[in-house]
């Protein structure tokens, strides 16, 4: 995705400072997705980010749901993790769970539980690490870049029910 300096003016200060704090180049680790009107953080950022916070999970994430397609399936997953962050916040260690899912209606790839791992872990990190702007900063691995299949037929993508939801 090519960053445009002017996009670049317009980081939350928050994101700035935690690719500062990690030493991560700003233009190589994010940037603004306009039609969604969200800022988006590589994959490989997040992970980088979340090895030098200390964010740790410590156990194998838990399989919800897993469909692999065989005879006629969806190729879905979802799986559910809790992830610990070194930082303290009031002398108590942060402690957050989140979800990852992947289904035909929002993943391309053959792989639904890889999908569903990235999106977990990047989830916990971006909760974890940047605090209080989750939800301002989403994770690659959640963009749907994709070009609707047909002139009937949308394609689903969280980006774009959020920008439904959200007000102008």
């Amino acid at each position: 995705m090519p960053v445009w300096k002017e996009d670049m003016k317009n980081l939350p200060e928050m994101v700035g400072m935690v690719l500062d704090a990690y030493g991560m180049d700003h233009e190589e680790s994010c940037w603004y997705a306009k039609h969604a009107r969200k800022w988006i953080i590589t994959h490989r950022a997040c992970e980088k980010i979340g090895d030098l916070a200390g964010v740790s999970m410590p156990e194998p994430p838990q399989v919800i749901h897993c469909d692999l397609g065989k005879d006629g399936g969806q190729k879905s997953a979802m799986i559910a993790l809790v992830g610990w962050a070194e930082r303290m916040v009031e002398g108590q260690r942060v402690r957050v769970w989140s979800t990852g899912e992947a289904s035909p209606a929002n993943n391309r790839n053959d792989h639904p539980l890889a999908m569903a791992e990235k999106r977990l872990k990047d989830r916990l990190i971006l909760k974890l690490v940047f605090s209080g702007i989750h939800g301002d900063i989403y994770s690659d691995v959640e963009a749907d870049f994709r070009e609707p299949v047909s002139e009937n037929v949308a394609t689903v993508s969280a980006f774009d029910e959020m920008v439904e939801e959200s007000p102008p």
